[in-house]
């Protein structure tokens, strides 16, 4: 299967590989319909978990903004 040497070759990329991929599937305009639940709204489950203290704190593993290379 293809597709598996995709992913299977994905953690080969470069950091700025990485960087241009991300920035270039950013900058593609957004097609088809808007997701009906967004992942940053939490439904009942969500909200249950996090009033549990459930939910695991993370932050974004890149807080700057990416451009695309020359």
């Amino acid at each position: 299967m293809a597709d598996d040497h995709v992913l299977h070759n994905a953690g080969r990329l470069s950091d700025d590989d990485t960087r241009a991929v991300i920035a270039y599937i950013r900058s593609v305009p957004t097609a088809g319909e808007q997701t009906p639940n967004p992942p940053d709204q939490l439904n009942l489950l969500g909200v249950a978990l996090l009033s549990a203290g459930m939910l695991p704190s993370g932050k974004p593993v890149i807080t700057s903004s990416i451009t695309v290379p020359p």
